[in-house]
């Protein structure tokens, strides 16, 4: 059975990459389109686990 955190990461990380992509033909710089991966492929999604942690710890 595939876990709640792990759902969320993969769908943040496969959006992350065609947002990336987006950001690498728009800007041209590479570096945005690597800051995109980041954020939208680790950061946020780890935010958000830890949140859904916090809440279900508190009931």
């Amino acid at each position: 059975m595939v876990s709640r955190e792990n759902l969320v990461t993969l769908g943040f990380v496969l959006g992350a990459f065609p947002v990336a992509f987006a950001v690498q033909e728009l800007t041209g710089q590479f570096l945005y389109s690597y800051a995109t991966v980041i954020v939208i492929g680790v950061v946020i999604p780890t935010a958000i686990n830890e949140y859904l942690n916090a809440h279900d710890a508190d009931s």
